[in-house]
C-alpha cells in the first residue's frame, strides 16, 4: 500500500494522497452513486411528482437548484454507507472512507474556495458545497419531448450509478447483514423504470445482478469470501 501511495503522490504532486485501507474502501468511496440517484429520485418523485406518461415543464440545473431535501436524501444514502464501512472495520476489513461532504470538500479545497471539515455535515452544508462555482451550468439528465422534458433512464446517472454504485453498496451491505432501507427504496424505484431487477425481497438477488459490480456478481456472499477475494487470507 505504501508503494501505491508513493506512486500516486508522485503523479499528483499538488494533491494530498492518503491510504483508505483495504481495496474494498475504494469500492465504497462516496461519489456519484450518492450524488446522482438521490437528486434524481427527489427531483422526480417529490419536486415534480412525476409518473410515466407525464412530462416536466423545464430541465432544471442539477446542482444550482438543488435543495436541502435533495441533500438530505444524499446524506440518507451516505449514512447507510457509513454503517457498511463500520461493519467492514468491525469484521477485520480496514476501510478509512470519509463521508461525501468531507471527501469533496477536501478535494476542492484551494481550487474553488475553502470548505472546512465538518464532523457531522448537515443538508445545508452539503447544499452550500453543491452551489459552489465549480458546479454551475450542469442540467439534469432529462430528454426533450416536444416543449417539455421527461426522465432519461438510459442516462449514466441510472445505467452506471445504480448497478455499478448503489447495487455495489447494497451487495456489500447484504454480506455484512447491514440494513439499507433508503438505498433499497431508491433502487426499487429506479429498477422499475429501467426495466431491471436487482433487489428482490430486500436482497440483491434479482436476475440482473450479473450486470452489477457487486460481490454477488462473482459469487461472493460471505465475509470470508470477501476477504479471500481481496487477498486477506
Amino acid at each position: 500500500m505504501d508503494k501505491c501511495v508513493a506512486i500516486a503522490a508522485e503523479i499528483l504532486p499538488k494533491s494530498t494522497v492518503e491510504p483508505l485501507g483495504a481495496t474494498l474502501a475504494a469500492t465504497l468511496v462516496p461519489l456519484n452513486p450518492i450524488i446522482h440517484p438521490a437528486r434524481m429520485y427527489t427531483l422526480l418523485t417529490v419536486h415534480h411528482k412525476w409518473e410515466p406518461g407525464k412530462t416536466i415543464p423545464e430541465n432544471p440545473f442539477f446542482y444550482e437548484q438543488m435543495t436541502e431535501l435533495d441533500t438530505q436524501n444524499q446524506l440518507n444514502i451516505n449514512n447507510e454507507l457509513d454503517d457498511i464501512i463500520r461493519a467492514a472495520n468491525a469484521n477485520g476489513i480496514p476501510a478509512n472512507v470519509p463521508d461525501c461532504y468531507n471527501f469533496l470538500a477536501k478535494t476542492y479545497d484551494g481550487v474553488t474556495g475553502s470548505y472546512p471539515p465538518i464532523e457531522k455535515p448537515t443538508p445545508a452544508d452539503l447544499c452550500k458545497l453543491w452551489h459552489g462555482p465549480q458546479y454551475k451550468t450542469f442540467r439534469c439528465p432529462l430528454k426533450q419531448k416536444g416543449d417539455a422534458w421527461e426522465p432519461d433512464f438510459e442516462n449514466r446517472y441510472f445505467t452506471e450509478d445504480i448497478p455499478c454504485g448503489l447495487c455495489t453498496y447494497k451487495g456489500v451491505a447484504d454480506i455484512f447483514g447491514v440494513k439499507t432501507p433508503y438505498t433499497d427504496e431508491l433502487v426499487y424505484w429506479a429498477q422499475k423504470h429501467m426495466g431491471k431487477e436487482y433487489i428482490v425481497d430486500g436482497a440483491l438477488k434479482g436476475k440482473d445482478v450479473p450486470e452489477t459490480y457487486s460481490p454477488q456478481r462473482w459469487g461472493i456472499t460471505t465475509i470470508a469470501g470477501l476477504k479471500e477475494a481481496m487477498g486477506m487470507v
